[in-house]
């Protein structure tokens, strides 16, 4: 599954405060997609105009819905190492924070 404009687009913020191409920016981002899914290239395709390498995305994976989330099952931490001709693709999770701890 992939990164859908209608329906994700609402759960993803540059939280950065303003975009520039000198520096990287940080996005953050709730969905119900598995890290898996997330990290693996081409996810976020549709995002290849506005995300650049180095940007980095904070992925927030979340039970229940993404409006309304009941809990939360993973934070995923990456970076866009690559984005060419429309392909984007982030590095592995190195925040490494799966689940409750308690």
């Amino acid at each position: 599954m992939a990164f859908v404009l209608a329906t994700d687009n609402p759960h993803l913020s540059c939280v950065s405060g303003e975009k520039r191409d000198s520096a990287p920016s940080i996005y953050a981002f709730r969905t119900l997609s598995t890290e898996a899914n997330v990290i693996a290239a081409g996810f976020f395709n549709t995002l290849s105009d506005i995300l650049k390498i180095g940007d980095i995305l904070m992925i927030v994976t979340v039970t229940g819905t993404q409006d309304v989330p009941t809990g939360v099952a993973d934070t995923t931490l990456c970076t866009v190492v690559s984005n060419a001709a429309g392909v984007v693709d982030v590095s592995n999770n190195y925040l490494g924070a799966h689940g409750d701890s308690t």
